[in-house]
């Protein structure tokens, strides 16, 4: 979203919120700076982007089309977001990126609910591109087994390798961040993740 705001572009979100109290009415959350809508009645999806991206409008609604369309007319939206929107066939789309765990098996055996897969292999067949998720835990035989995978169905999408990182800590009941560094060396508090 950043990267398309940075590029003259105005972005919006369509997320579907799941396990929200407002059942399947849509929310539309508008762009402004410091708006922290409450997860209970959004979705904790659209409540935790909301803070991420404060400039970017977002809709919720199981009808993500329905959603679009409500955030061009309101707020001229020019290009839209969808997490997991890969098997949203409603929609048309001009690019479709597809991120696999390298930790994980890659395998039709581990389809929902056999596993954390919702669709089979060949799907990646409709990737524009496939990013290659958490390669600081795998070691280089899994990049290169997932790559093989990848490459048997699809050998046009580009294939990026992502990496996680801390990059700080916020505390619950505080919205702002504070560095790593606070937390290491004489004198610092005992954190607890989770």
């Amino acid at each position: 979203a950043n990267t398309l705001v940075r590029n003259g572009r105005t972005p919006g979100i369509l997320t579907r919120g799941y396990s929200r109290s407002s059942g399947d009415r849509l929310i539309t959350i508008e762009p402004r700076a410091r708006r922290h809508p409450d997860p209970r009645e959004v979705g904790d999806e659209a409540a935790l982007l909301s803070g991420a991206l404060p400039d970017v409008p977002i809709a919720v609604c199981a009808d993500r089309y329905r959603g679009g369309q409500v955030l061009e007319r309101e707020f001229e939206v020019d290009a839209h977001i969808l997490d997991d929107g890969f098997q949203h066939w409603a929609l048309a789309r001009d690019l479709d990126i597809v991120t696999l765990d390298v930790t994980q098996e890659l395998s039709d055996s581990a389809i929902l609910p056999a596993g954390r897969q919702r669709e089979p292999c060949s799907a990646t067949s409709r990737a524009d591109a496939v990013v290659l998720t958490r390669a600081e835990l795998a070691n280089h035989g899994d990049l290169d087994r997932v790559t093989s995978q990848v490459r048997r169905f699809n050998a046009r999408a580009s294939i990026f390798i992502g990496s996680t990182a801390l990059c700080g800590i916020r505390s619950i009941d505080d919205p702002h961040t504070a560095a790593l560094q606070k937390f290491s060396g004489p004198g610092a508090k005992p954190v607890i993740a989770f």
